[in-house]
């Protein structure tokens, strides 16, 4: 669940480009699954750094800091 700071974040635009685009550069599979030689379609995207009040405008506008799951 989102806590109140990342709320509006998880319900924008730029969540939602983010997320696509990690999506896209992974080819929709999982990471974890890939890395134990099973191609598994992706059906979330985690961050790879935890997301903080500090660091969030950091996570806006690149994929780099998500991996597919």
């Amino acid at each position: 669940m989102a806590k109140g700071f990342s709320y509006r974040f998880y319900h924008s635009k730029d969540w939602e480009q983010a997320r696509e685009l990690a999506l896209q550069r992974d080819a929709y599979l999982c990471q974890h699954c890939l890395k134990a030689g099973i191609a598994t379609p992706a059906t979330m995207v985690h961050h790879i750094i935890e997301l903080t009040p500090s660091n969030i405008s950091d996570h806006q506008h690149s994929d780099r800091h998500y991996a597919t799951l």
